[in-house]
């Protein structure tokens, strides 16, 4: 048991108590029990996390910073050419200070540009969680972004980077990744998101929101916020 809620939430660190209850068919209250007593983790910034790494963690982190890096270094202007990020964030009328949004888009601000260093975006507004099936149409509208923007990318092979959400592992959003034939960078076990935008676009984006009108505000919340940058 303890093994299946360790698989589970190494794919979806977000995942909540009561579908960790209800996917492996125990009360919540054992559930929390085996997390932080024989797991040894907890919950920070909305993530189950563990309090201290196991050697083969470690190493799973070192593996894949090391894949990334070197596949960076072979030839990095391409690399930066090709990388897209793709990640969702939850606008909320009330937005507690310190934590970290996330987006969808490619690298974009000092030290990581694309030669076109365009600025194009999409949004678009969802009120429910993100499925697999959503996700797989988003996948579907940035490839005709990519087509109309970066025409020169027709023939190559676009680097993606995501997080271990539910949605982005679901089996119809891997499906439609290799129908496009995107590859996907991995994504070290435990770590918080990695994407650019997590580090300016969001935490700008959210101190902006506290400025801004209280009714829109409200209008906005329990949103699930998506920017395409192509």
């Amino acid at each position: 048991m303890s093994e299946k809620i360790r698989d589970i939430v190494l794919d979806d660190p977000k995942v909540k108590l009561h579908e960790l209850a209800a996917a492996v068919g125990i009360l919540s209250g054992r559930v929390f029990n085996i997390l932080h007593k024989h797991l040894s983790m907890k919950k920070l910034t909305a993530r189950w996390v563990s309090r201290l790494l196991t050697i083969d963690l470690k190493r799973e982190r070192v593996r894949i910073s090391q894949h990334c890096l070197n596949t960076f270094r072979r030839k990095s202007k391409e690399f930066l050419r090709r990388y897209i990020t793709v990640d969702e964030t939850w606008i909320d009328h009330y937005t507690p200070g310190g934590g970290i949004e996330t987006t969808v888009g490619t690298m974009n601000s000092k030290g990581w540009e694309s030669s076109e260093a365009t600025k194009d975006a999409t949004i678009g507004w969802k009120g429910k969680a993100i499925t697999g099936q959503y996700y797989a149409s988003l996948l579907d509208r940035l490839n005709d972004e990519i087509k109309k923007k970066r025409p020169h990318l027709a023939k190559k092979k676009i680097l993606v980077y995501q997080d271990n959400a539910s949605a982005h592992k679901s089996v119809k959003a891997m499906a439609k990744l290799n129908e496009l034939r995107y590859e996907l960078l991995p994504h070290p076990p435990y770590s918080s998101d990695l994407a650019p935008f997590d580090f300016y676009l969001f935490p700008n984006l959210k101190n902006g929101s506290r400025e801004r009108d209280l009714l829109q505000m409200k209008r906005l919340n329990g949103k699930q916020m998506h920017i395409l940058a192509v």
